[in-house]
């Protein structure tokens, strides 16, 4: 399936909406998502990200085990509230927007 600790998702998480980010990045989450992006350079890193999410929503498919899932990575409980209307739309629309990212 791929990389099982989901590193470059958790990181794009972890800057954007972990407990230490800022509202630097935008206030909308595509204006969020391309400013990150952009930050770190679109290339071979926003492939990571799509595979990593992909694959979590594979292991994962059901709002359930992936909320689940995603608090546990983070080690935050309920962190996966912070995405509605629910983690699993909220990740496939993510996976969506950085797929036509990596299209431009």
């Amino acid at each position: 399936m791929g990389n099982e600790d989901y590193s470059s998702m958790r990181e794009l998480f972890d800057i954007i909406w972990g407990p230490t980010s800022s509202d630097t990045f935008g206030s909308s989450y595509p204006e969020m998502v391309l400013t990150y992006i952009n930050s770190v350079g679109r290339d071979e890193y926003l492939g990571y990200i799509i595979d990593d999410i992909d694959g979590f929503l594979k292991k994962y498919p059901d709002n359930g085990s992936a909320s689940a899932a995603f608090d546990h990575i983070f080690g935050l409980p309920g962190f996966s509230l912070r995405f509605p209307p629910t983690l699993t739309v909220f990740l496939n629309w993510l996976s969506s927007y950085l797929k036509e990212l990596a299209q431009q």
